[in-house]
């Protein structure tokens, strides 16, 4: 897969002592390239994602896996199986991905094949289970 390196100046450095376990899926509520340039360093508060899906399927990587991005966003009353507690930042041990698609729309066919196929590539990589557990939409 060909990914578009577009690096965010909006992450941690490092992940704290924990690797990536679970990939985390969002929809930005923008529009490209206005959300691209938001998640890259022009947000207010400032955020970020580790990839990013423009509408033409076209995949950018904003922060490298080895650090972590700024996309999971404060911890109110988490449902997921396997959050980690309150005082561990899933940020640390999350990779997000956000697809540009503005609700009501939906993603792109093309969006959907990068989704899939980014998704695999990282799963393989850093040894994540395919599953609702450790894939969180």
């Amino acid at each position: 897969m060909n990914i578009i390196q577009s690096p965010s100046k909006n992450f941690y450095n490092g992940r704290f002592g924990h690797k990536p376990e679970l990939i985390v899926v969002h929809i930005t509520d923008g529009y490209f390239p206005g959300d691209l340039n938001w998640l890259r360093g022009a947000s207010n508060p400032p955020v970020s994602s580790s990839y990013f899906i423009a509408p033409d399927g076209t995949a950018h990587q904003l922060v490298d896996d080895a650090n972590g991005a700024w996309h999971a966003g404060r911890i109110l009353n988490p449902t997921f199986k396997l959050f980690k507690g309150m005082n561990i930042n899933p940020n640390w041990y999350t990779i997000g991905i956000e697809v540009s698609c503005r609700p009501p729309a939906v993603p792109a066919v093309a969006q959907m094949n990068s989704l899939k196929e980014l998704i695999k590539e990282l799963c393989v990589k850093h040894n994540i289970p395919v599953d609702r557990d450790h894939i969180i939409g």
